[in-house]
Formats: C-alpha cells, structure tokens, sequence
C-alpha cells in the first residue's frame, strides 16, 4: 500500500513546489516595488518611495515563514528524525525547484543570445 502512495506523495510535494516558488517570486516582487522610487503622471518625478509598507511586506506576507518550514523540515530530514513519505515530499518540492530553476535559466540564456544578436 505504501509503494502506491509514493507516487502521491511526490506529486503532493511538486505542487508545494510550485506553491513555495510562486510565493517566494510574489514576495521578493513585493519588496522590489516597495522600495523602489514610484513616480508618474500625476506624482512627479520618481522620489517617492512605499516605505511603510516594507515591514507589513516582509512579516505579514506568507513566503518567510514557508521557507522556514522548509527549511526546518530539510534539517529535521538530515538528521533523520522524518519518516518515509515525508521524504518523498521532499523530494518532490525540490524537484520542482530544480526544474523551475533549470527552465529559468534556459530562458534567461536565450534572452541573452537575443539581445546580443540585435546589437549591431
């Protein structure tokens, strides 16, 4: 019965995958924009800049705290004190993550190779 739920398990822990990464982008766009100088038609030049809304931004968003779980979680797995399933989340959620990281990189190397052809 265990061997059929592996495969579950894994997938269960590539869709967490998604989830972490997905969070961890919005998060980090977040901050980007809160600290940036905003400006506009109506604003000016670009001088202001949403500070007040880093310290809601950095503690009130959800993405810090489910890096912590993962990392605590990938910590509690080295030192072997997680069971087998928990594993295969494990490996599923950095599956995801290598597969994101790899696809991003590809398409960063092909925008590259782009921009240097377009350059005279």
């Amino acid at each position: 019965m265990q061997m059929l739920l592996l495969p579950v398990f894994i997938l269960a822990g590539f869709m967490g995958g998604g989830l972490l990464a997905t969070q961890l982008m919005r998060w980090g766009l977040l901050l980007w924009v809160a600290m940036t100088k905003h400006g506009g038609d109506f604003l000016g030049a670009p001088r202001r800049r949403l500070l007040w809304a880093v310290p809601v931004g950095a503690l009130l968003h959800p993405a810090p705290y489910l890096l912590v779980v993962v990392v605590i979680a990938l910590y509690r797995e080295s030192q072997g004190a997680m069971g087998g399933p928990f594993i295969c989340v494990l490996v599923g959620l950095c599956g995801y993550l290598a597969t994101a990281g790899l696809a991003t990189l590809k398409g960063f190397r092909r925008r590259r190779q782009r921009l240097g052809r377009a350059q005279p």
